[in-house]
C-alpha cells in the first residue's frame, strides 16, 4: 500500500537539486513491520516528474503541469517549513518519551492571509464591475432595433459572463489556500505554548501537514486550466474588439451621409473603449494569477514564467473509472477519516461509553461523507463530458458557418460587419469549447485529489 501510494503523490531527491523530504499520504492499512498507529516519518519518493522532466527543464521559465508536483514539494516556502517543523515535532516527541515540547516556527501564515485578503478583495471588485457592465448591456439591448447591435453586445455579453465566472474560479482557489493556511495558523498557536503531546495528538499533525501539502499542490494544476480559460477568454474579446471597431467605423460613415446620429457614434465608440478595458482587466487578471501560481511553486512572484501546454483530457481514465473501488480507495485514503480513526486509536480503560459512541457515530458520517464527496466528482465528471460533446458539436456547426461566411465575403455577398460577426459567434463558439475541455480535465483532476485523500 505504501508504495503504491508513494508512486501516486512522490517527489525525489534530483541530481543537483534539493533532497525532498516530503509528507506521505494518509497510512490506510495495518503492516505487519510499521502499522498505522506508530507516528509516521517524514519520507522520500519519486513522482513522474523526476524521470520526465531534466534538471535543467525543472528549472528554466517554462513550467509544464508535469512539473507541478515536484516544483510545489520541493520549493514552496510553506512546504518546506512544515517538513521541517513536523521532524522537529517528532524528534523532540521521541527525546522527551512523548511530551512533544517544541517552539513555535514562524509560517508566515497571518502575512499570507493577509495578501490573499486583498487578492479576494480584488477579485469581487472585478466580479462586481463586470456584473455591473453586464447589466448595463442588457437595459441597452431592451431599446435596440437593429439586429446586428443586437449581435455585437450579445457577444459583449457573453465575453464579460465567461470573464466573471473565470474570477469566480480563482476566488474559490484562493478561499481554499486561506482555509489550509488557518489550519495551520491554529496548529502553529497550539504548539506555541511547548506543552506536552500525545501520540495520537502528533499524528494528527502528521495528517495535517500532509493534507494542507496535496491542497497546495492540487491548487497549483487547479491554476493551470483557470490561466487557458483566461487565455481563451481574451481571444474572444480581441475578436469582439476588431468587431467593435468595424462598426464604429462604419457608424461614421454613415454618420457622414446622414443615417445616423452623434448617440448612434458614441454608443459605437462606448463599446470599443469598453472592450478595450475588459481586455486590459483580462490581461491584469492573467498576471496576478500568473503571481499567485509562482507563489505556489517557490518562485519570486513575479517571476515571468510560460505556461506550458494544457494537458489533454485523459479518456481512457473516464473510461477506466469503477466508482465502487474507488470509494473504498478514498475512504483508506482520506484524511479526515483517517485522524478520527487515529484519535481513537488512542482510547484508554477510562474512556467513557458516550465518548466511543460519539466518535464512532462522527466516524461513520465522515465516511459517508467521503462516499457522496466521490460520487458526487463522478457525477461531475460525467456532467462535464456531456457538455464537452455538446460544444464540439456546435463548435463544428459554427465552423461549417464561418467557411460559408469567409467564401461569401470573398465574393463580395457579404460585407466586413456582416463577416466579422459571424467570426465573432464563432470564436465564442470555440471558446466555450476549449472551456469545457479544461473544465472537465480540472473535474478529472479533482476527482483524482478525492482518491488520494482529500
Amino acid at each position: 500500500m505504501k508504495n503504491h501510494l508513494a508512486k501516486k503523490l512522490g517527489v525525489s531527491a534530483l541530481s543537483g537539486l534539493m533532497l525532498v523530504n516530503t509528507i506521505l499520504p494518509a497510512y490506510a492499512a495495518k503492516d505487519d513491520d510499521d502499522g498505522p498507529y506508530t507516528i509516521p516519518k517524514v519520507q522520500t519518493y519519486s513522482t513522474k516528474s523526476t524521470a520526465e522532466y531534466s534538471e535543467a527543464q525543472l528549472s528554466d521559465g517554462v513550467v509544464e503541469y508535469g512539473e507541478i508536483d515536484f516544483l510545489v514539494r520541493s520549493y514552496n516556502n510553506t512546504i518546506v517549513s512544515n517538513r521541517y517543523t513536523y521532524s522537529n515535532m517528532r524528534d523532540a516527541y521521541e527525546e522527551a518519551e512523548g511530551t512533544g515540547a517544541s517552539s513555535s516556527p514562524s509560517g508566515g501564515y497571518a502575512s499570507s492571509d493577509r495578501e490573499m485578503d486583498k487578492a479576494l478583495d480584488d477579485l469581487n471588485k472585478g466580479i462586481s464591475s463586470y456584473r455591473n457592465n453586464i447589466k448595463e448591456l442588457n437595459n441597452k439591448l431592451d431599446s435596440i432595433t437593429n439586429e446586428s447591435d443586437k449581435i455585437a453586445i450579445n457577444n459583449q455579453i457573453a465575453g464579460l459572463q465567461n470573464s466573471m465566472a473565470t474570477l469566480e474560479v480563482q476566488k474559490g482557489y484562493i478561499q481554499s489556500i486561506q482555509e489550509v493556511n488557518t489550519t495551520m495558523s491554529d496548529m502553529m498557536s497550539s504548539m506555541a505554548n511547548g506543552s506536552g503531546m500525545s501520540a495520537s495528538g502528533l499524528r494528527n499533525y502528521y495528517l495535517q501537514f500532509a493534507e494542507a501539502e496535496a491542497t497546495m499542490v492540487k491548487a497549483a494544476q487547479g491554476m493551470y486550466p483557470t490561466y487557458y480559460q483566461l487565455v481563451y477568454n481574451l481571444e474572444q474579446l480581441q475578436a469582439n474588439l476588431e468587431m467593435a471597431e468595424t462598426a464604429y467605423q462604419g457608424t461614421l460613415v454613415r454618420q457622414e451621409l446622414g443615417m445616423c446620429t452623434e448617440n448612434d457614434v458614441a454608443d459605437a465608440l462606448y463599446n470599443v473603449t469598453n472592450l478595450k478595458s475588459s481586455i486590459s482587466n483580462l490581461e491584469n487578471q492573467m498576471a496576478s494569477l500568473k503571481q499567485e501560481f509562482c507563489k505556489l511553486i517557490g518562485r519570486n512572484f513575479n517571476e515571468d514564467i510560460t505556461f506550458g501546454a494544457l494537458p489533454e483530457v485523459d479518456y481512457e481514465y473516464i473510461a477506466s473509472i469503477d466508482l465502487y473501488q474507488d470509494i473504498e480507495t478514498a475512504l483508506a485514503n482520506n484524511y479526515s477519516v483517517n485522524s478520527k480513526k487515529n484519535t481513537m486509536s488512542d482510547y484508554g480503560p477510562g474512556t467513557n461509553s458516550a465518548t466511543r459512541t460519539s466518535d464512532r457515530y462522527a466516524l461513520d458520517a465522515e465516511r459517508e461523507n467521503v462516499r457522496s464527496e466521490v460520487n458526487k466528482a463522478y457525477l461531475d465528471i460525467q456532467t462535464k463530458k456531456t457538455e464537452l460533446d455538446m460544444a464540439k458539436e456546435k463548435c463544428a456547426n459554427a465552423e461549417r458557418q464561418m467557411k460559408n461566411s469567409e467564401e461569401q465575403y470573398n465574393l463580395g455577398m457579404i460585407s466586413k460587419l456582416e463577416y466579422e460577426q459571424k467570426k465573432v459567434s464563432f470564436v465564442a463558439e470555440e471558446t466555450a469549447c476549449k472551456t469545457a475541455e479544461s473544465a472537465l480535465l480540472d473535474a478529472v483532476n479533482t476527482y483524482k485529489w478525492i482518491l488520494m485523500g482529500l
